[in-house]
């Protein structure tokens, strides 16, 4: 289900993904909404506004590892790009950049 943003999202967002998050805040991308346990392998996405800073967020942290970068395109769901933990199932996405 869509959540209200929680107070403690960043604590409970998977430690593999909180720099990105801050990252995104520091450049002033906003959050949309927090979707919780809405997919099979998903169990907590943080969607922005604005299309994430992919360039900023390979540069400074490269490639961590158990991090996948994925993008969808299927109309049936969000047009969006986004990286994920392995570990957790957790995701920051935004929209597609164009």
């Amino acid at each position: 289900m869509s959540t209200a943003i929680p107070d403690d999202l960043e604590a409970r967002l998977s430690p593999s993904l909180r720099g990105v998050f801050r990252l995104e805040l520091d450049a002033g991308n906003v959050i949309e909404r927090v979707d919780v346990d809405m997919y099979s392998r998903c169990a907590l996405a943080v969607i922005f506004k604005s299309p994430l800073h992919f360039e900023e967020i390979k540069a400074r942290f490269g490639k961590p590892e158990r991090i996948t970068c994925w993008e969808n395109r299927d109309g049936h769901y969000s047009i969006e790009a986004g990286i994920s933990c392995d570990r957790t199932g957790h995701s920051i996405a935004g929209p597609i950049p164009t």
